[in-house]
């Protein structure tokens, strides 16, 4: 065995063992009252349901713009809102659902445009913190997690044999300062709804200026359809929400995205990008994020497309049958 690849594996083995030591330390700084705790939540729920159910996968647009219960009133199932952040990436929402969806459960996916596959890596990891079966939903990579930690506590190895040591100091794990971004502002089904009675910011983030090319998503989501579909899942597509202003300077881009979607995309589209655009003041404090106006909005209008399509409500229909008598 030459030098190199020696040193090599000297260097993986090291940086594994650290890596190994920092899981066992960062309880010191942990706090599960942070937006991405949630997620704790969410699969409690989506565990202790034994008949089939809806479930709305996406990113924070779903989180901030549906009212779950509702959806629940409307078709007799139990609806559990998945949604939580973009950010964590395309390929991390679908391997979630993967790991998460039963015989007959029924999926509205509904991601933010042009959602990139791989998402943030620290999003990642944090979140998995609080939910371990969730470093299945992404490919870990130990250099990462070694930037990861570093980036988390630049003292790191100082003070770590340290009772005192906080490796988190990030405002995503300390206990949030902002109380619409924290576990305790989301309901049963997972809806966000600490933010519905406060006023709107006055600037919306996450503005862009869209350039189009063809998604890789889409692809994603076809391998995905016929996972599903081998657990007689059903998965319709859901274009977002999204602030009018935005929608007319990228009306273009989305337009070609659309047509690539009802080209080649194997799941049902039950909408138009042009049915869920909601006038600005309709958003609390991004492009995607209603407001409770604009919730409620969105709301009656996705109840009204699962009314009016006959295959979702066949699909209904087949989940609340009651089961044959043996």
């Amino acid at each position: 065995m030459n030098k190199f690849l020696k040193k090599s594996l000297l260097f993986f083995a090291v940086v594994v063992i650290v890596i190994f030591v920092l899981n066992l330390f960062q309880k010191e700084g942990f706090t599960y009252n942070t937006y991405f705790a949630s997620t704790i939540d969410k699969h409690k729920l989506i565990d202790s349901i034994t008949s089939p159910a809806i479930i709305l996968a996406g990113g924070s647009n779903l989180a901030f713009g549906i009212d779950s219960k509702e959806i629940e009133k409307a078709s007799g199932m139990p609806v559990v809102n998945l949604g939580l952040n973009g950010a964590l990436g395309l390929d991390f929402i679908l391997n979630e659902l993967k790991y998460s969806i039963k015989e007959n459960d029924i999926v509205f996916l509904s991601v933010e445009y042009f959602l990139p596959q791989t998402g943030k890596y620290d999003f990642k990891k944090i979140l998995a913190n609080f939910y371990p079966p969730a470093h299945k939903f992404y490919n870990r990579n130990y250099l990462s997690e070694l930037e990861f930690y570093l980036e988390y506590d630049h003292k790191i190895f100082k003070n770590i044999f340290s009772k005192n040591s906080v490796l988190f100091q990030k405002a995503a794990l300390k206990t949030p300062e902002n109380p619409i971004y924290s576990r305790e502002a989301f309901n049963r089904n997972g809806d966000v709804i600490s933010h519905l009675n406060q006023p709107n910011n006055k600037q919306l983030n996450d503005r862009s200026r869209m350039v189009y090319r063809y998604w890789e998503g889409i692809n994603a989501i076809n391998q995905f359809y016929d996972f599903a579909r081998t657990k007689n899942v059903t998965l319709f597509f859901v274009f977002p929400d999204y602030a009018a202003s935005e929608y007319e300077k990228n009306k273009r881009a989305i337009a070609a995205l659309e047509s690539d979607l009802r080209k080649n995309l194997k799941a049902e589209i039950i909408n138009s990008p042009g049915d869920l655009v909601f006038a600005d003041s309709c958003f609390f404090d991004t492009v995607y994020h209603l407001n409770k106006l604009g919730r409620e909005q969105r709301t009656e209008k996705l109840i009204e497309l699962i009314k009016t399509n006959t295959h979702i409500q066949s699909c209904i229909a087949k989940a609340v049958a009651p089961m044959p008598a043996k």
